[in-house]
């Protein structure tokens, strides 16, 4: 359990750096609005996320791809609501730039959710 602990955070980190990548480029360099930047952040992040989850983190291949693609995606929805809730309600109620609530409430996050739901819900 150490090992997995140990490269989901790789894994968080990778998919993080495409999540953040592609949020800043949106909603700073193009102009789209920050709430959806971070769904599609997210989402691009949450791919990364389940490609290596499932072949180097968990290498969780018993089940069918299929199935485990299913419970990912429940739990990456739970996980990009959570953090859009937070990245707003920071951005909204304080003086946070975009780059750092969207940091405090990814670390948040992924520390208090994302690992027990990837390593107890969707890669069991």
């Amino acid at each position: 359990m150490i090992l997995s602990w140990f490269r989901n955070h790789v894994s968080s980190i990778t998919a993080t750096a495409v999540d953040f990548g592609l949020t800043l480029v949106l909603a700073e360099l193009i102009g789209v609005w920050y709430v959806v930047s971070n769904v599609i952040g997210a989402t691009a992040g949450g791919v990364v996320s389940f490609i290596l989850g499932r072949n180097w983190v968990f290498k969780s291949k018993q089940s069918k791809w299929e199935h485990q693609a299913f419970r990912y995606v429940i739990a990456v929805l739970v996980s990009i609501g959570l953090n859009t809730l937070g990245v707003w309600l920071l951005v909204e109620n304080t003086t946070l730039q975009l780059a750092v609530a969207k940091m405090i409430v990814a670390v948040f996050i992924g520390v208090s959710v994302n690992f027990f739901m990837f390593r107890f819900f969707v890669f069991r």
